[in-house]
């Protein structure tokens, strides 16, 4: 077995912070955990094997997914979500786990993220329980009632689909090709998830897959580099 880590990531750049994703190499479209690191992104995965080798059954939900993998003889699998600066770790952390439960991926993580929320085995009070299970009757969303308009924005947000995107070289910024989506741009780059397009086109990074990318109207003409 060999660990699965993104192409040409190695080491972090000094004062810069690593969001991942986990996922079983089977199926890439289902994230099940998400993290951060400062360090080589080879080495984080190694240590999340190894806690989970260590730890006992029940111990949380991350470590019994790895093992779960491990006993079907599989290592899960890991994808750089985003790259930020260290000031932004935590709010950004928060963000992808926040994004990743609204998509509908079964988290792992206990917590929000940033090393805040709930630690890791907290066991809510009654009161806490009560509080929660009278929000969940009063809230038409927690009771899975969405609307059709949320229900579309959700599909669309996941499969980057309905914004069309054009790859520009990030030296002369001249066009190279033009896709119908964010989906089928990281596909061509030889990737599944559409996160660290939408994160170029959103300016939060400069380049992904070491292009310039751009979200332009479905309409306009675009001169592709032959």
């Amino acid at each position: 077995m060999k660990y699965i880590i993104p192409k040409g990531i190695g080491d972090i750049k000094e004062n810069m912070v690593a969001i991942y994703a986990l996922f079983d190499p089977d199926f890439p479209e289902k994230i099940r955990y998400v993290g951060k690191t400062k360090k080589n992104l080879s080495s984080r995965l190694s240590r999340h094997i190894k806690e989970a080798i260590k730890a006992k059954p029940g111990s949380n939900h991350k470590n019994d997914w790895i093992k779960s993998l491990l006993t079907k003889n599989k290592y899960p699998a890991m994808e750089l979500l985003d790259m930020v600066p260290e000031c932004l770790w935590e709010k950004m952390e928060k963000h992808y786990i926040k994004l990743m439960k609204t998509l509908g991926h079964k988290l792992c993580n206990l917590s929000k993220g940033g090393d805040a929320g709930n630690p890791i085995g907290y066991v809510h009070t009654d009161e806490q329980r009560k509080r929660r299970s009278g929000w969940m009757k009063n809230n038409k969303n927690a009771n899975g009632k969405k609307s059709p308009e949320h229900i579309r924005k959700m599909i669309l947000a996941r499969t980057g689909i309905g914004k069309t995107v054009i790859m520009k070289s990030p030296v002369t910024m001249e066009t190279i090709k033009k896709f119908s989506s964010m989906r089928e741009g990281s596909k061509y780059c030889g990737h599944n998830s559409h996160a660290t397009i939408s994160n170029a086109c959103h300016g939060r990074i400069k380049t992904a897959y070491g292009y310039k990318w751009e979200i332009v109207k479905k309409d306009i003409k675009v001169h592709e580099i032959s």
